[in-house]
């Protein structure tokens, strides 16, 4: 193994044209079994249980019959929940379908879990109980293969923590949940619910009468009706909180749902709450519509499954509840408390309901609930059909299907979708007002849906890395390296050349969600002859920046867009910076490079082709070698300032080690105040094309502490 100084060449300076690669996939790869939905393909989800609640496997093509508003469909594809393919009857010929509708799913059988947590409706203490059950959930039962992400209906966290496997990461953001305190509407006089608020505005004069009594005991000297004229507006304005917070956390939820389309795989979305109400049947013109999510939820293969964090709940003595003491009508009081406990979960049930999901409540037991879910996303069948119906109306669909030769069985799926509104198709004067739009209005769109993703946006394909070191002057830092891909760039001739633009943003987030580092946005304008274009092509865009930072823990979000199209690529990940001022033993993050596996005049310095820089993709040539470099901070050492530090690389393929080092000795003496790096390298042709794990084992002589850096890389 020999040494070399690489870290120069992998901080250089934008923009430089790298090593050709293809982007690694993360999330898990993809395969689209079946295509997006559209007006000419309803695609739905189904599971079918038992009496007992246990799934039913099995089912063929022809068990099924599926109604749209009461007319028979034809189904024309499906598969299980495994992703096998299998044919329909003859009475219901398959459709030509593209090769991806019909591909295997083996690579990857995870799921995509968004856990929506509705901070908004949620009391502080059963938050802090829901957060609970959240960690036991994702250490206990996320499979190894699935994916999970955490929304918040106020739009805390940064908006969001991106799919992620369990890790430190997710385990932080539900750390950071927390409730989002609402004033109480009713001026703390009067105990009126949500609820009654609502059945006020509706013109219910009983709950209208139960208001003006209390209004009246608590202030014997109010004339009736002021007190009636107190209670309606009262009311009036609880509702229009209630649609406010409802119009969030649903709109949330929508926007969700829609953005998962693009991802092929089994989509679940738990939403965790207390409970809300959507002002149906009120004075207010924004109650919203939730067949909105319904169509959503369709579209893009979402089934939405509630919890309610309530819990079990005693009527009239909820301990959570934010209304001062009753003083009259008891009875009537808890009738209407005990309605209102329904109707919170009214909104959840409908969605559950419609989607294909069910909602776990009444339980203390929330982690039962949550297996409950994980076990409903066990079995379950795939089915697509084209419309009979072609009329493009805007009209809400209805989808209902049966199991006419199987008795005692229960189908849950979702209940419909809007169909396309060829009225609602823009005039020639909304499209030219949309050609007027600036582009600095576009790009900004478009570069918010890409930092506002769930998951990797592909139409540019992005690798991404994220990875602490200390260097002076600018000291701790996250040094961002990324490759884009410009396959799919659009290149425009002019002249003798071919030309793109494309920009690349970067902002990196503290734990918080609070906006750390702005990195300046780049725009790079190629010009290129046909020869240097395909070789730029074939290498893609390197993209190199470097942020100073605190002690924390960052996430790095990433957006490629090339402005003749509008075309996105995005990326994110983690990043830890240590506090290095304790003073404990650290690790920097491993830097990559490779190079030719015989290179013996690199290390004199002698000419010859220098190491290519792969950090963001971290993939090699079974005929390359890999170097590798690491900076150690804060050895111990003895009176005489003596260090003793030893390094061991390790090279693992899942739980087995296939190859380690000898002990290596690191030299820590710093030259005007710059440490110097650990570094060597390995020949990969004994390695078989794979996964690996390369692990750095430190030991500190002198103070006995220990370290160990980890990175993956690809052998091809």
């Amino acid at each position: 193994m020999k040494a070399h100084r690489l870290l120069a060449g992998l901080v250089a300076a934008w923009p430089v044209l790298a090593v050709s690669q293809t982007p690694a996939t993360q999330p898990p790869p993809q395969v689209h079994t079946f295509p997006p939905v559209k007006a000419e393909l309803v695609q739905i989800d189904v599971v079918v249980t038992d009496r007992g609640g246990a799934a039913v496997r099995g089912l063929r093509p022809e068990d099924f019959e599926v109604l749209e508003d009461g007319k028979r469909q034809v189904v024309t594809h499906f598969r299980d929940g495994r992703g096998r393919p299998l044919p329909v009857t003859a009475e219901a010929p398959a459709l030509p379908a593209p090769e991806e509708m019909l591909a295997p799913t083996d690579e990857w059988q995870g799921r995509y879990i968004v856990l929506a947590v509705d901070d908004l409706h949620m009391t502080p203490a059963n938050l802090a109980q829901a957060k609970r059950t959240f960690r036991r959930f994702v250490e206990e039962q996320v499979g190894q293969d699935d994916l999970v992400a955490v929304v918040t209906t106020s739009g805390s966290l940064g908006h969001y923590h991106a799919f992620s496997r369990p890790g430190v990461a997710l385990s932080r953001a539900i750390d950071r949940l927390t409730p989002r305190p609402r004033l109480d509407p009713a001026g703390g006089f009067v105990h009126m619910s949500e609820y009654q608020a609502e059945l006020i505005e509706r013109g219910d004069r009983e709950a209208l009468r139960l208001a003006v009594q209390e209004i009246l005991q608590s202030q014997p000297n109010t004339p009736a009706s002021m007190a009636a004229s107190e209670a309606e507006s009262t009311a009036r304005r609880i509702v229009q909180e209630t649609v406010h917070y409802s119009q969030a956390t649903l709109g949330t939820i929508e926007d969700v749902v829609r953005s998962l389309s693009p991802l092929a795989g089994r989509k679940v979305m738990i939403l965790a709450s207390d409970g809300f109400l959507v002002g149906l049947g009120t004075r207010s013109s924004h109650a919203f519509d939730l067949r909105r999510i319904v169509d959503a939820a369709t579209r893009s293969g979402v089934v939405v499954y509630g919890v309610d964090t309530r819990g079990l709940m005693v009527t009239g003595s909820d301990a959570s509840s934010r209304n001062v003491p009753v003083f009259s009508a008891p009875g009537v009081r808890e009738s209407v408390d005990s309605q209102s406990e329904r109707a919170m979960r009214d909104a959840m049930h409908s969605l559950a309901d419609d989607t294909g999901g069910f909602v776990v409540a009444s339980t203390n037991d929330l982690t039962a609930g949550f297996r409950r879910i994980v076990v409903d996303n066990d079995v379950y069948y795939v089915l697509a059909y084209e419309p009979t119906n072609s009329n493009r109306n805007g009209k809400f669909r209805k989808i209902e299907v049966r199991l006419p030769g199987r008795r005692g069985l229960r189908v849950r799926t979702r209940r419909g979708y809007f169909a396309p509104d060829e009225r609602t198709q823009p005039t020639v004067a909304a499209l030219r007002a949309e050609a007027a739009a600036t582009s600095a209005a576009r790009r900004e769109a478009d570069l918010q849906r890409g930092m506002s993703s769930l998951f990797p946006l592909r139409e540019i394909p992005v690798g991404l890395s994220a990875d602490f070191v200390r260097l002076p002057p600018a000291g701790s830092q996250v040094v961002v390296s990324a490759l884009v891909d410009l396959g799919r760039a659009r290149f425009e001739t002019a002249g003798d050349r071919q030309q793109a633009v494309l920009e690349v943003v970067t902002v990196i987030y503290d734990e918080k969600g609070s906006v750390a580092a702005n990195l300046q946005a780049e725009k790079v304008s190629l010009s290129l002859s046909p020869d240097r274009q395909q070789i730029a092509v074939r290498e893609g865009l390197r993209y190199q920046k470097a942020a100073p930072l605190g002690p924390g823990l960052y996430h790095v979000r990433l957006v490629a867009r090339d402005e003749g199209t509008g075309r996105l690529g995005s990326a994110s990940e983690w990043v830890e910076v240590p506090d290095l001022a304790s003073g404990k033993l650290a690790l920097s993050h491993v830097f990559l490079m490779s190079g030719a596996a015989e290179a013996p005049g690199l290390a004199a310095g002698a000419p010859g082709e220098p190491p290519r820089d792969v950090q963001a993709l971290k993939r090699f040539l079974r005929t390359d070698t890999l170097y590798f470099q690491v900076y150690v901070y804060n050895p111990g050492r003895d009176g005489a300032g003596a260090t003793d530090v030893v390094l061991q690389a390790q090279v693992w393929a899942g739980p087995r080690q296939v190859a380690a080092s000898p002990l290596g000795a690191v030299a820590l003496e710093e030259k005007d105040g710059v440490p110097p790096p650990y570094t060597s390298s390995f020949p990969l042709a004994s390695l078989a094309p794979g996964s690996y794990e390369l692990r750095l084992a430190v030991s500190d002589r002198k103070s006995g502490q220990n370290q160990v850096r980890r990175v993956t890389f690809l052998v091809e």
